[in-house]
């Protein structure tokens, strides 16, 4: 676990994994920014870290199942990172929809990594 940890730590953000931090309520924009510069060939997980948010309106939940669904044709997953205590909340809100759309919610990011979504 710790050679792994330390591998994680040199390919994060940077190969295989890409993760976004959600700080504020204009994540999105700078989210499908990311994305577009993104180079898939490389990056085949996107976690997006939503621990310091307090909601997600149902325009931001519509355009992240939309944006999931693009990456997923080019075979990138997202999960999101809820943080540690998990921010129930948004745990909530993903539980709610997941029989429309699932995403994968998890407290770390070396959580996110080790699952199989």
């Amino acid at each position: 676990m710790r050679l792994f940890e330390k591998v994680y730590g040199y390919v994060r953000g940077k190969i295989l994994f890409k993760i976004v931090k959600a700080r504020d309520r204009h994540f999105l924009k700078r989210l499908n920014e990311i994305v577009e510069r993104m180079d898939r060939t490389l990056v085949r997980k996107l976690f997006i870290d939503v621990s310091s948010l307090k909601t997600l309106d149902e325009n931001e939940l519509r355009n992240l199942m939309e944006l999931k669904r693009q990456l997923n044709e080019r075979g990138i997953s997202i999960s999101i990172i809820a943080g540690i205590p998990l921010n129930k909340r948004i745990v909530n809100i993903f539980d709610s929809i997941k029989t429309m759309e699932y995403f994968g919610v998890y407290g770390t990011e070396l959580d996110a990594v080790l699952s199989d979504s």
